[in-house]
């Protein structure tokens, strides 16, 4: 009986050792499989914090324009704004127009990338100059340059108005060019031939005379001291013009030498052909 116990006994150890065994090895996989999954979440998680933190972050991912006005320097329009589709944060880089008859000066509102939405930037110019139109004075009888001439400036396609110069004891006899115009890319010249005020009747002739008496010879009918040296009586001298003043008749021998009608003597007076 007593060895009937102690196998019984001995059977019922093993079973408990057994079930111990299998509910320790139950708890151990319970354990080991419960760090597996939170291992896995850990690596899941790391992962997807990692993969959150490489995506790309860039300022170029809002849409923009940019304006560009073109103006003179009156803040006119020259042409229609430019109009760029960009992005903020992008470089803008951008190209100088050429404008008939403008130069470009300078520009406002840039920056080296796009700052602001709708941004606005002015390209500023300023209009060319043009030719000079030039004044000129000559002495229609003598051809000579009565005051230093007159330059007038103005930017292209601006009008511009003259008066006509006026000079003490002279007259307008004849007009070369327009008073009145524009400035262009070519000079423009206004030749504005005088007559002394005082000559009434002027013609050119082709005669000779003698001297009558000692003749004094001037520069010019208008003239108050003559030269130095007086013609001799008897010599000859050809007339090529005569001018009438107010009270005198003067004779014209060429160049710079004037004298009166009345100090000399007609010899042959051979008057020119008028034409059509």
């Amino acid at each position: 009986m007593l060895n009937f116990i102690k196998k019984l006994l001995n059977h019922n150890n093993k079973n408990n050792s057994v079930v111990k065994k299998s509910h320790y090895d139950k708890k151990e996989s319970e354990l080991s499989n419960s760090h597996v999954s939170k291992q896995s979440s850990s690596q899941t998680s790391l992962t997807s914090n990692f993969s959150k933190s490489k995506l790309p972050i860039s300022n170029g991912e809002i849409s923009t324009t940019i304006f560009v006005n073109i103006v003179d320097e009156n803040k006119k329009l020259l042409k229609s704004p430019l109009i760029i589709k960009t992005y903020l944060g992008n470089s803008i880089h951008i190209d100088i127009p050429s404008i008939h008859n403008y130069t470009f000066k300078n520009v406002s509102g840039i920056s080296s990338t796009v700052i602001i939405p709708n941004q606005v930037i002015t390209l500023h110019y300023v209009k060319d100059m043009g030719k000079p139109v030039m004044i000129y004075c000559f002495d229609f009888d003598t051809g000579k340059l009565l005051k230093t001439p007159e330059f007038i400036t103005g930017k292209l396609e601006d009008p511009f108005n003259l008066k006509l110069p006026q000079l003490k004891d002279y007259k307008l006899n004849l007009l070369v060019g327009d008073l009145k115009g524009q400035f262009t890319n070519k000079s423009q010249n206004i030749i504005c031939y005088y007559r002394h005020a005082n000559w009434k009747i002027v013609q050119p002739v082709n005669y000779q005379v003698k001297i009558a008496i000692k003749t004094k010879v001037y520069q010019d009918p208008n003239e108050k001291i003559p030269y130095d040296i007086q013609l001799p009586i008897g010599s000859i001298w050809k007339v090529f013009k005569e001018v009438k003043t107010n009270q005198t008749l003067w004779l014209s021998l060429g160049g710079a030498e004037w004298i009166k009608a009345d100090d000399v003597k007609l010899i042959t007076k051979n008057h020119p052909k008028l034409t059509n």
